[in-house]
């Protein structure tokens, strides 16, 4: 199976899950030079939530959390925010996984 299909199979229930948990869709699948963010969501708060989903069939290649390093969280995050012309206050960077 592709892997995009996987993709958006594996995005479909997360997005649900997340909006029953109140927030707020602003984009699916934001892509640019480094990298793409599966999910761009909103808190009641207006707290931006960058969100990838990632499935795996086995961890023989480590936890998800793993594959995305904190600079390239960063990098992507600040990507969207600079595309947007969204001005923020201090920002917090949070993953989990």
């Amino acid at each position: 199976m592709r892997t995009t299909l996987i993709g958006r199979r594996t995005e479909r229930p997360a997005t649900k899950h997340l909006l029953t948990q109140g927030l707020e869709l602003t984009v699916e699948n934001y892509s640019c030079k480094c990298g793409e963010i599966d999910l761009i969501m909103k808190e009641e708060s207006s707290q931006i939530i960058f969100i990838v989903v990632k499935y795996r069939s086995k961890d023989v290649y480590g936890a998800t959390i793993e594959t995305i390093t904190h600079h390239k969280q960063a990098r992507l995050g600040i990507s969207y925010v600079l595309t947007e012309g969204i001005r923020l206050l201090p920002a917090v960077l949070r993953s989990s996984g």
